[in-house]
């Protein structure tokens, strides 16, 4: 009789625990798979009688309905094309992530994957082919003004308006724009996102925010300079202070600060500009560069592909002076005859000599 009384009380404390305390529970969540208040999935501990329920396709909360009243729903948009970005024409809804559905809208063309919110205005003349590739609203892109020709635009940005202005047009090379912004220091062609950062020289070389990489002081790669000592990349034997430069390679061998890229000191970069053209297509020589004066000397002084045809009478810069007016810089508007001269790396006076007292 003593045994029975106690099993009866073992039943009876099943009951009052409100949970199948005497059963076996695999997932550790509390509630068995068998006996009175069983759980319809003793593998998955998020799923047990009264269980918050959430959007996995699963019946967490054991009702017998999957994912109803979840508390991850998410608004979403309907995405035909796949870019990850919804019809902005379709009203969006609440729901559990479906496929074909994402949880952003703003595509203006959901039949199109390659025109969504973010991408380029990349195809045609800058962008102007009839497409609003990035659903901004117009045809055109987004250009940075890239005063110091380094591949990256400053703070200031312009939005071509199409069709192109004439002096945008690939005829007339302008290669101080870039579609990539960033640049921290416009005025300096050594420091953009793209640089290397190094230490001992006061200076955001990357542009990161941070100024100056961790001088250390040792010698990592035993060349006999330590970042203390200058050394703008420590892991490479063949980079400190003083080292043999070679141009345009993207390498700033001998610390200076960049990479050589204006081997005849004319001012102008030997590198690809925005339009695809060169600013200098000859970067032995100091009298050939873009926007020369073309003189009859058998050189394509102004690296138009023609040598030695007559002079330009277009004022290209609206400056007020054309190529057979002595302007020696008809794609920069600062730089004509009597124009004052200023630190800026051009002859702006066009007088042959480069930010002169």
């Amino acid at each position: 009789m003593k045994i029975q009384k106690l099993i009866v009380a073992g039943i009876l404390a099943c009951f009052v625990a409100g949970q199948d305390s005497c059963g076996v529970d695999a997932d550790g969540d509390g509630f068995s798979g068998t006996g009175i208040d069983a759980e319809c999935d003793d593998t998955d501990p998020l799923t047990y009688p009264d269980a918050v329920e959430i959007c996995d396709e699963k019946d967490n909360d054991c009702d017998g309905l999957v994912d109803e009243e979840a508390v991850d729903v998410q608004v979403l948009w309907d995405d035909d094309d796949g870019d990850g970005y919804g019809d902005n024409s379709v009203t969006s809804f609440v729901s559990c992530p479906e496929i074909g559905f994402v949880g952003q809208g703003g595509d203006c063309n959901d039949a199109d994957d390659t025109i969504h919110p973010g991408a380029g205005e990349v195809s045609g003349v800058y962008g102007c082919d009839g497409l609003d590739h990035d659903c901004d609203g117009q045809d055109g892109a987004h250009l940075w003004y890239d005063w110091d020709e380094d591949g990256y635009g400053g703070t200031s940005y312009t939005i071509i308006q199409c069709p192109v202005p004439y002096w945008f047009h690939p005829a007339v090379p302008f290669e101080y724009i870039s579609e990539v912004g960033g640049d921290c220091n416009d005025n300096d062609w050594d420091i953009n996102p793209g640089e290397e950062e190094w230490g001992g020289n006061g200076v955001d070389d990357n542009c990161d925010g941070v100024v100056d990489a961790d001088a250390d002081g040792v010698d990592n790669d035993a060349d006999q300079y330590s970042e203390a000592q200058g050394d703008c990349d420590d892991d490479s034997v063949d980079i400190y202070p003083g080292a043999a430069e070679v141009p345009y390679d993207n390498v700033d061998q001998d610390c200076s600060g960049g990479d050589l890229v204006d081997v005849d000191g004319d001012g102008y970069r030997a590198s690809v500009s925005y339009n695809g053209g060169d600013s200098d297509c000859d970067d032995t020589d100091v009298t050939v560069y873009r926007g020369a004066i073309e003189v009859q000397d058998g050189k394509d002084n102004d690296c138009d592909d023609e040598v030695d045809e007559p002079l330009e009478t277009e004022d290209y810069d609206l400056d007020g002076y054309s190529q057979s007016q002595g302007d020696c810089n008809e794609w920069y508007s600062s730089v004509y005859p009597g124009a004052v001269e200023t630190k800026d790396g051009w002859d702006n006076d066009c007088d042959g000599l480069i930010d002169e007292p």
